[in-house]
């Protein structure tokens, strides 16, 4: 009778071992199928006079479902009003997609209303390739239910810059810009604002001429988050004027420059800037400011 009986132990230990196993497989299978993928950021933007005017639609994918944010630009281009993008439906067939959206552009001063802020919506049916969201922009605002709906055609292209910017650090780069000791920095600034431009500028201009010397590294600009501040759009706008800096002044691929948020720190946040895997240089950044390219003092608020 002992005989059977190992066996029959054997077997139940293979039996759980089976079941174990098919829980952790279904657990890898469902972790796989929610992780975020970026799908693109989508732009139509003029500029004049400093200001910025269009519109960007940014979009993310989480297992089956579709999500993003719709920017409107009516003014400094710093921490444009944003929403959430609501009734997001697409046809992978037809590519047709479509959206709403609620945001508010600013405050209404009329008969009815005095400082009241917009209360406007967008709604958008189209269709989505991987280059461009092309269709019609509907706006109405519900503070005024009996104005007539206004009706435009868009064109998005697809953005490069915009796109990396919602990227995360690649796999593997993280480790490279955590916990780094800032006495390794050959720069360490504080303070930063529009104000310091030139100084920033002459910094940058020292990295890229670091660069040279190995011209097939990549630069990584990554920035944090302080003390106080909680807005990602603040962190996007950080890397825009280093970003565009290094591409288009300096004149370095934009497959050589990789633009990430890093983890939030202690104190003011900063922009650091890596030159062959080291720490190069450090902005630290007055609260809730950028480096807003131009004349004029933007403050991105949260």
């Amino acid at each position: 009778m002992q005989k059977p009986l190992g066996y029959l132990r054997r077997f139940n230990r293979l039996l759980v071992c089976c079941v174990l196993l098919a829980v952790l497989l279904t657990a890898v299978r469902v972790r796989a199928a929610s992780k975020v993928e970026v799908l693109g950021a989508f732009s139509s933007i003029t500029h004049a006079h400093g200001d910025a005017f269009g519109y960007t639609v940014q979009l993310w994918k989480e297992g089956d479902r579709i999500y993003g944010q719709f920017l409107v630009y009516v003014g400094p281009p710093a921490d444009p009003p944003t929403g959430n993008l609501e009734d997001v439906t697409f046809d992978p067939r037809s590519r047709h997609l479509s959206f709403t959206t609620r945001v508010s552009t600013g405050l209404v001063y009329s008969q009815e209303y005095r400082g009241v802020p917009s209360r406007e919506r967008f709604k958008f049916e189209g269709t989505w390739t991987r280059r461009q969201l092309v269709g019609n922009l509907i706006h109405t605002d519900e503070l005024f239910p009996d104005r007539r709906p206004t009706s435009k055609r868009i064109r998005l292209r697809w953005s490069a810059f915009a796109t990396e910017i919602m990227t995360p650090l690649p796999p593997g780069y993280s480790h490279q810009f955590v916990a780094q000791d800032q006495a390794e920095a050959r720069f360490v600034v504080d303070n930063v604002d529009c104000n310091s431009e030139e100084h920033v500028k002459a910094i940058l201009d020292f990295a890229s001429i670091e660069r040279q010397k190995d011209e097939t590294t990549t630069i990584f600009i990554i920035t944090r988050l302080g003390n106080g501040e909680r807005s990602r759009r603040l962190n996007q706008q950080r890397l825009f004027a280093p970003t565009r800096y290094f591409i288009e002044r300096r004149g370095i691929s934009e497959k050589k420059v990789v633009a990430a948020e890093g983890a939030r720190v202690k104190g003011p946040g900063q922009v650091e800037i890596y030159v062959s895997g080291k720490l190069y240089a450090v902005f630290k950044m007055k609260r809730h400011r950028d480096f807003a390219p131009g004349s004029i003092c933007k403050i991105t608020y949260d």
